[in-house]
């Protein structure tokens, strides 16, 4: 670790700082709460593909929220 203040990365001077700045414990708190909310939301949707409908799921909601889930897992990785 003693060679990272020694690196330029192109630049004119020493530059050490973080590539996004430093995160505040009020946007991780932001983010955990979006990511939860992501998440529930994909998992209601998923129980009610299989509940609500019918006993026996239509097999076109199974398909929906297959990929219902599969566009949003993008969501829930971030």
């Amino acid at each position: 670790m003693e060679d990272f203040s020694t690196r330029t990365y192109g630049t004119s001077g020493l530059d050490n700082r973080p590539l996004f700045g430093e995160t505040s414990a009020k946007d991780r708190i932001i983010n955990l709460v979006v990511g939860s909310l992501t998440s529930l939301l994909i998992l209601v949707t998923l129980i009610s593909a299989f509940v609500f409908p019918q006993v026996p799921p239509k097999p076109l909601n199974i398909f929906f929220a297959v990929c219902i889930s599969l566009s949003s897992i993008t969501a829930c990785i971030l």
